[in-house]
């Protein structure tokens, strides 16, 4: 027969739901790009790199739209869809 020490059961309960609670409410804050990029040590992208990397790209899109593409969506601002 278990003999189980209910209190401490319930004590690392609340723990784990302390624990979890905090880690669900950090998932959910809202933050903005800039603040997002810098929590994740990202930058804009590097077109000179996109560039190198272009041997590795589809043959049929050119990389050089893509690269104009991004361009234009940066100096346009606002809401934008991918096509």
């Amino acid at each position: 027969m278990i003999c189980w020490n209910w209190q401490r059961v319930v004590e690392m309960a609340k723990h784990e739901l302390d624990l979890h609670s905090t880690r669900t409410d950090e998932f959910f804050e809202t933050v903005d790009v800039e603040t997002l990029a810098k929590q994740q040590g990202v930058g804009p992208l590097d077109f000179a790199q996109a560039r190198r990397l272009g041997r590795f790209w589809p043959k049929d899109e050119s990389i050089d739209d893509f690269v104009a593409t991004v361009r234009r969506w940066r100096d346009e601002g606002g809401d934008r869809e991918m096509p």
